[in-house]
């Protein structure tokens, strides 16, 4: 479940601290009483976006991203943050459980959200004044890491071998409508 009210209440720490930035809201539609909470909540911030985009369109989101944050409340290892950090992109996320499994990885570029508002602005604050050549050298150890770490190919490998489980088991016959 996502959590833009929390991102707005972070974003709002880092305005307050003078830290230009934009927040850009995007993704999955939220229903129409949620969306007018959260526009409410977004609408004396200056940079914040909010609207949909389908899943297609995320990477050239991601793409003009410096730190892309997971709000979520629960997590179990979204494929967003893994297309983020291979774009680029320094994954920010909720301390939940299944961030944290992800955080915890060797060499993992993830971070996880700071626990206290100096600690949020610090953060950003790194970010602002990261070179050129840092950045390319922690784009360089990412993308490292997602292939020792991440690799589709083995996503793709490991749902084939559980289809071909899921067919062979299955008796033959008629398929259901």
């Amino acid at each position: 479940m996502k959590d833009p009210l929390f991102a707005i209440s972070r974003f709002a720490t880092l305005v307050r601290a003078g830290i230009a930035a934009r927040l850009r809201i995007v993704g999955s539609v939220f229903e129409d009483e949620y969306a007018a909470r959260v526009r409410d909540a977004a609408r004396d911030l200056p940079g914040v976006e909010i609207g949909a985009r389908p899943p297609v369109a995320m990477g050239a989101v991601y793409a003009r991203a410096h730190v892309v944050w997971n709000t979520s409340l629960h997590e179990g290892g979204a494929n967003a943050v893994l297309e983020a950090a291979a774009l680029g992109c320094v994954p920010y996320l909720r301390d939940v459980p299944g961030n944290r499994d992800l955080a915890a990885e060797p060499d993992s570029p993830v971070a996880l959200f700071a626990r206290d508002d100096a600690g949020l602005i610090a953060f950003h604050r790194g970010l602002l004044v990261e070179s050129a050549a840092a950045r390319t050298a922690r784009q360089d150890a990412t993308a490292a890491w997602l292939v020792r770490c991440h690799d589709p190919g083995d996503e793709i490998d490991d749902l084939l071998r559980a289809y071909a489980t899921v067919i062979e088991s299955k008796p033959a016959g008629p398929r259901s409508p």
